[in-house]
């Protein structure tokens, strides 16, 4: 995976009693679900590959594009973005032995629907809005297997359909 706790906690507050294992589900579904479109399969699969060979497009880097120096700030907050998307709108719930659930505790309440769903909108614009610069960077860097016209915008928004 090309980000890990320690880089969302450099974005985001993640509670220390999340495991790694559910962090890691909503990484793994950002990096395959969001990313890959954005970036394309065959760059997609040589960037998760050979990470040592893109860290100017994985983390943070200066660019020059027609004598100005631009700053992207890398695929990681690309994908800490969408990962956050993810975990605001699903992280809550918890499979137990009778089902999946949501845990309260007297001192708690769970966020509104309205709430999460503004945070996943915001969030999902706030992961395209890096990816601009990224690609900015990645029209202008040269990179071999990058093909520009592989990109596409996430969509921003889901529908939401009862369950019958």
């Amino acid at each position: 995976m090309l980000i890990s706790r320690t880089d969302i906690e450099s974005f985001k507050d993640v509670s220390i009693h999340t495991t790694d294992s559910k962090l890691n589900q909503f990484i793994n579904e950002a990096q395959v679900f969001d990313l890959r479109p954005l970036l394309g399969d065959e760059f997609y699969f040589h960037v998760v590959n050979n990470p040592g060979t893109y860290t100017g497009l994985i983390d943070r880097s200066d660019f020059d594009v027609n004598g100005s120096t631009f700053e992207h700030y890398g695929l990681k907050s690309v994908l800490v973005e969408f990962f956050w998307a993810r975990y605001t709108r699903q992280g809550g719930f918890n499979d137990t032995p009778t089902g999946n659930t949501i845990k309260l505790t007297d001192f708690s309440t769970e966020t509104p629907k309205e709430d999460k769903r503004n945070e996943y909108k915001l969030s999902r614009q706030n992961a395209n809005d890096y990816f601009e610069l990224v690609k900015k960077y990645l029209d202008n860097s040269g990179i071999e297997y990058w093909k520009g016209t592989f990109c596409s915008e996430v969509k921003k928004g889901f529908r939401i359909s009862n369950i019958k």
